[in-house]
């Protein structure tokens, strides 16, 4: 117990760390953060570090063995170029397969050497039998090794910035300068005993960097896959509205080839171009001009006005007409009121057009004077019992987040149709 006393008292720092950081590692283990099984070696490494450092304490202080020294140095030989080559590993691998296992050669090299020294070929260090140490000649290949990586993660960091990722560029450049200085200042002993807590410090550094880069990856493929959905819910809308309109159009000409042939002739030359206009526009699931809704328009009106009987009067009260709205956004609209709102065969029933800019976008008016609703019932402008209106409604809000108000006024039912300003 009072060995592990002393080591927990002189290592709490570091392990206090290590804890927080294997805590958070837990709580996202689930999300699966790309490289973070690399960040657990690299925490086992600085634990074992932790012990070889206190087994150096109980060397000096219990007058163990030397040979322990012996197991205890090599160790750390081996740890400290093993955490700058997993760094390497875990920040700028090579892509081809081949140069990443030729990146292994120095540290294979420093693990045989020092191996080699613990039978007895004592080329790095050797300890006197009070436990003094001796520095060999190839004593510097520990620091030669981790240096090396070192400067390698940092050649292939500049490389960053020709992908634009200058953000991981500067997490690189902050986890090696942090730990040059740290080994700058303990060599010339301005401090002491805190290059295992730089270690864990730039662990959870990069850590949280990974975690940040996996929630934007996250954001991105959730968008993504709202945009498909959206995209395809669309083209499904779009698909119901093709039997909708050749449906409705078709009646009105139906009847009018009964009474007057000629006027229907006519009336299916209209009819053609509403066809060869809708279809275009449909097809393109893109935003069109308002001139080529507004032609669509006219189109619908001239059918509308195909039955001789009718009176109603449509007006155009166009302020601004260059700007683009999804296909097939007002134009049901426009059928809405004509069919529902108003008497088609009363005098006086009128319909009107606007068009104008306000501070937040453009607003698209559709007027009529018919009876339209009652605003103590709360109910909403009668729809045709038909899916135009419904989906004029859902294509604003998918392609452009426009959208769709009600109000009665002075005996004037108004649907407004709202396209802000940032899709203009």
């Amino acid at each position: 117990m009072k060995y592990f006393q002393d080591y927990v008292s002189q290592n709490y720092l570091t392990l206090m760390l290590l804890c927080a950081l294997a805590v958070v590692q837990l709580v996202n283990l689930k999300n699966k953060i790309k490289g973070a099984q690399l960040m657990w070696v690299l925490e086992l490494i600085v634990l074992a570090l932790t012990i070889c450092e206190y087994v150096q304490y109980c060397t000096d202080t219990y007058e163990w063995s030397a040979r322990v020294l012996y197991y205890k140095s090599a160790f750390v030989y081996w740890l400290f170029p093993l955490i700058a080559l997993i760094e390497f590993y875990l920040i700028t691998p090579f892509r081809k397969k081949f140069f990443n296992i030729l990146i292994l050669l120095p540290y294979i090299f420093c693990f045989i050497v020092v191996l080699l020294n613990l039978f007895g070929y004592e080329n790095v260090f050797a300890f006197t039998d009070d436990r003094g140490f001796i520095g060999k000649p190839l004593r510097p290949v520990m620091i030669l090794t981790t240096l090396l990586y070192i400067l390698v993660l940092m050649i292939r960091s500049l490389s960053l910035l020709r992908y634009g990722r200058s953000l991981k560029l500067a997490i690189v450049a902050f986890i090696v300068f942090s730990s040059l200085l740290a080994a700058y200042l303990e060599l010339h002993n301005i401090i002491s005993g805190y290059s295992d807590e730089i270690a864990v410090i730039n662990m959870f550094v990069y850590y949280f960097y990974l975690a940040a880069i996996y929630q934007h990856e996250v954001h991105v493929e959730l968008f993504n896959k709202t945009l498909e959905y959206e995209k395809t819910k669309l083209t499904g809308l779009m698909a119901q509205i093709r039997p909708h309109f050749i449906n409705n159009s078709m009646a009105v000409i139906q009847e009018l080839c009964y009474e007057d042939p000629e006027r229907a002739a006519e009336m299916m030359g209209h009819f053609g171009v509403y066809l060869r206009d809708n279809f275009t526009a449909i097809d393109s699931n893109d935003p069109v001009p308002f001139e080529k809704e507004l032609d669509m328009i006219k189109e619908f009106v001239a059918l509308e006005h195909a039955d001789p009987d009718t009176r109603f009067v449509v007006d155009y009260e166009l302020e601004v007409t260059e700007f683009m709205l999804p296909p097939l956004s007002v134009e049901p609209l426009v059928e809405n009121a004509l069919k529902h709102g108003i008497d088609r065969y009363k005098e006086g029933s009128r319909v009107i057009i606007r068009s104008y800019r306000n501070h937040s976008g453009i607003v698209i008016e559709i007027r009529d004077n018919g009876q339209g609703f009652e605003a103590s019932a709360k109910v909403k402008l009668k729809e045709s019992s038909g899916i135009g209106t419904k989906n004029a409604a859902t294509r604003l809000k998918l392609m452009c987040g426009g959208t769709i108000q009600n109000e009665r006024v002075d005996g004037w039912t108004i649907v407004k149709v709202l396209i802000p300003n940032l899709n203009l």
